[in-house]
């Protein structure tokens, strides 16, 4: 591919043929947090900013989440989004980052015993995984429901976000109550400094 100066091309991402997503880096060969720089998905237009070259890779630096990704992942429009065709349209698959201790957790062992988890990119710090599994399993789906706790960690968020979407599917099974309300809303703390104010005021 040519960097041309001047007009920006229409380019778009194009993860390997068994991915749906590419990893936005922080800096090429850095990964950055995960939750600043969440995976791009394959079809998405960017626009390259910069351009970096390496021993072994060519790096461009695109204006999604101001990141970088190999130049092998961007390629110009095919008429159909890169990857649209790799999801069965039986199965759900996600695709995310989580720091590298949360891969090496319980849960996401056990996940991976199961058949639910699987590790795409290695990492030291950042480890790209997917989850991938069939909606009307209804084993799978509690198994995984089972596996979230209390989003304290990114792979608790992810789980929450799929199980709720599923948890309609199942209106009958009520061990998915939690997945079917909306977390209420923490309470503001205006309300008690305005009564605090209107008892200093009543006191003096």
């Amino acid at each position: 591919m040519v960097l041309g100066e001047g007009r920006p091309e229409q380019l778009v991402i194009a993860p390997p043929p068994d991915r749906l997503t590419v990893r936005c880096w922080e800096y090429p060969d850095i990964p950055g947090d995960p939750k600043e720089f969440s995976r791009l998905s394959a079809g998405n237009e960017v626009e390259i900013n910069d351009h970096f070259e390496r021993e072994h890779e060519s790096w461009v630096r695109i204006d999604e989440n101001d990141c970088w990704v190999p130049l092998r992942f961007i390629e110009h429009p095919t008429g159909s989004p890169a990857g649209s065709d790799k999801e069965d349209d039986m199965l759900i698959r996600r695709e995310f980052d989580i720091p590298a201790g949360e891969a090496e957790s319980d849960v996401a062992e056990g996940l991976m015993d199961a058949g639910l988890l699987e590790v795409i990119d290695p990492g030291d710090e950042v480890v790209g995984v997917a989850i991938t599994l069939d909606p009307e399993d209804f084993d799978q789906v509690l198994l995984l429901a089972r596996s979230c706790g209390l989003n304290e960690t990114m792979l608790d968020g992810a789980i929450d976000e799929i199980v709720r979407k599923l948890a309609p599917l199942y209106p009958e099974r009520p061990v998915l109550d939690r997945f079917r309300r909306t977390p209420p809303a923490r309470p503001a703390d205006t309300d008690q400094v305005i009564d605090l104010e209107i008892k200093e005021l009543t006191d003096q």
